[in-house]
């Protein structure tokens, strides 16, 4: 999967809830889940390494409930 290929998006947690981060592909289908403020420990599925560091940087800027284009981001 490219870069051109991901979708993520920002769930806001609620009550006690932390929030998460999803990353889909081009068909929208879940690759990726993991909590936004443990991001060193997230895996990224089939994301390549290069991806990593701009979706780790980038989770803190997106805003809640939007898919957003990876690629618009990188």
């Amino acid at each position: 999967m490219s870069s051109e290929e991901a979708y993520i998006m920002k769930i806001r947690g609620v009550n006690n809830m932390p929030d998460f981060i999803q990353v889909r592909d081009c068909n929208f289908t879940l690759v990726a889940y993991f909590r936004a403020d443990k991001p060193q420990i997230a895996s990224l599925g089939p994301l390549k390494e290069k991806t990593r560091p701009a979706v780790t940087t980038i989770m803190t800027h997106l805003p809640y409930g939007q898919l957003v284009k990876l690629s618009t981001l990188v």
